[in-house]
């Protein structure tokens, strides 16, 4: 059978657009810390103390966090598309709105926008786990994964550099309004071009469908027994199969691919150890990365007078760093995977481990550090490790069980 190359495929196109979807989102997140302080802030137009900033930045938070898990239900019954679609333009309206509401000087209400916003970001992890469950086969996830979620650090790199600039150009409104906008666009580009299955895709060639029923566990799902949106596709998935010969389940048991390929019972799903760790491990990570995301440019800027106007580029090579963890510890764990040289548990073990006792060094190190460039420098160091662990834990739903990935990254 022909090889279907990730690069340049189009699977690798949904990747990309899951990165470009996490890159709007966290710069989202991150415009509202970079503008709320400063001369011509947010805090500073309308007298807001330490108290009420902490407020506004963690009231994003209360909503993100909690939503997660029913988020990963809603998308077993609607798909991720559809969901996805739905919270870019919810989203997108609330940003253009959000400089208005703050503008009326309660601080309620601006609560209140930014926990629906929050609302509406805890969709994008559990859809793309979702998705990339059902595109890639489980020797590609750790890349896909990390090209989809490496959209993090570049949208926090962005707004970084990006918003001190639009509030010299304008004033505090301008990034939210652009914020805004870019979320209404790529909810316009999703529609065009973001699919539940490859056998949904009314683009995708006949040869990577092929490919993709012989070497994804959960083919019988993706690539075939048709659901009724695929049935609705002119016999589309049924002329697919067909065609390469394969049925369902012959697909799925040629694989070599140790993955659970049948509807695990949901009960059954949440009683396994592996699962019940994975809320003690996805709530340690998330912690100390989103307080680094919301707290970065205050500790920078309070702590190490650092300005951020004048310097941002250089406030941005955490994430850089991190970018590079995530892109290069991927690589490493698939072409481990693709040799069989470990267990597919002992290697997402190794790379969560690794990468979180590497950050946690790190990060302990940036309190003794003696200057700006020595503190920046040990943030990059604490990222790059971190990045590493897009290859454990956070890759693990999709081994687990593939139908109910995004449900399990909702934990």
């Amino acid at each position: 059978m022909e090889e279907a190359r990730f690069l340049g495929s189009t699977r690798f196109g949904i990747a990309l657009l899951l990165h470009l979807a996490q890159a709007v989102n966290y710069a989202n997140r991150t415009c509202l810390s970079t503008a709320i302080d400063g001369s011509s802030g947010m805090a500073a137009a309308y007298g807001w103390d330490d108290g009420t900033k902490g407020l506004v930045l963690s009231s994003f938070f209360w909503s993100y966090a909690s939503c997660q898990l029913g988020m990963g239900a809603v998308i077993l019954r609607f798909g991720p598309r559809r969901v996805l679609i739905t919270a870019f333009t919810v989203q997108g309206a609330l940003a253009l709105c959000f400089p208005l509401v703050v503008q009326q000087g309660l601080v309620f209400p601006v609560l209140i926008v930014r926990f629906l916003i929050g609302c509406m970001q805890a969709a994008l992890t559990p859809c793309m786990v979702h998705t990339i469950a059902a595109w890639v086969p489980a020797f590609e996830s750790s890349r896909a994964y990390a090209i989809s979620d490496c959209g993090n650090s570049v949208g926090a790199s962005v707004a970084f550099v990006l918003t001190p600039q639009l509030m010299n150009w304008s004033s505090w409104p301008a990034p939210f309004y652009f914020m805004g906008v870019a979320s209404l666009l790529w909810a316009c580009i999703a529609g065009h071009s973001l699919w539940d299955s490859p056998v949904e895709h009314p683009r995708i060639r006949s040869h990577e469908v092929a490919w993709l029923a012989h070497h994804l566990a959960y083919s019988h799902k993706v690539c075939g027994a048709a659901t009724a949106r695929s049935h609705s596709r002119d016999g589309r998935s049924e002329g697919l199969l067909q065609e390469t010969g394969m049925a369902a389940s012959e697909s799925a048991a040629s694989s070599s691919w140790t993955i659970p390929t049948k509807m695990t019972r949901l009960r059954s799903l949440l009683c396994r150890a592996s699962v019940l760790c994975l809320p003690f491990v996805f709530f340690a990570g998330s912690w100390g990365w989103y307080v680094f995301l919301t707290f970065l440019p205050q500790y920078l800027h309070n702590q190490l007078n650092f300005d951020l106007r004048a310097s941002g580029g250089v406030a941005i090579l955490p994430y850089v760093t991190h970018l590079l963890g995530q892109n290069l510890a991927a690589l490493v764990a698939d072409r481990m995977l693709s040799a069989r040289s470990l267990r597919p548990t002992v290697v997402r073990r190794l790379f969560h481990s690794g990468g979180s006792l590497g950050a946690a060094a790190a990060l302990v190190g940036v309190i003794y550090a003696p200057d700006v460039a020595s503190a920046v420098g040990l943030l990059a160091l604490s990222n790059l490790f971190y990045g590493f662990t897009s290859s454990g834990a956070w890759v693990a739903p999709m081994q687990i069980s593939p139908p109910y990935a995004g449900l399990l990254e909702g934990f």
